[in-house]
């Protein structure tokens, strides 16, 4: 198997993870000090205008919050790029309209590091 396989490997493992709602999986594919970047932080977290969260525990606060506001909602991914050390991946959002661009940084383990999202209407 090579580099690129094992990257989208974990890529898989992630929405799998997801789509089970297994927090603690998705926390244990995260650094202590991973950061997030996503528009919907401002739906739990009004105040927070730079709609990020830093730290594994403030990270799984936040998808448990969301979790309840939004409901659970499953993913497959449409698209997948690796450059340098940066993953993009594309992913439906099964039974809604909604495209999510993913992209996240992984470290010299393969745990993630930081991870940005933006929603698109198909």
């Amino acid at each position: 198997m090579n580099f690129l396989n094992l990257i989208k490997d974990i890529s898989d493992e992630f929405n799998a993870a997801w789509n089970r709602w297994d927090i603690e999986k998705m926390m244990e594919m995260m650094t202590n000090d991973v950061t997030i970047f996503s528009p919907k932080i401002s739906m739990v977290y009004p105040d927070n205008e730079s709609n990020s969260i830093s730290g594994k525990e403030n990270i799984r606060n936040y998808w448990m919050a969301l979790h309840g506001i939004m409901g659970h909602f499953t993913v497959e991914m449409v698209s997948f790029k690796k450059e340098g050390r940066l993953i993009q991946t594309k992913n439906r959002v099964i039974g809604y309209n909604i495209i999510i661009e993913e992209s996240f940084t992984l470290n010299e383990y393969g745990k993630i590091m930081e991870l940005r999202y933006h929603y698109l209407e198909e």
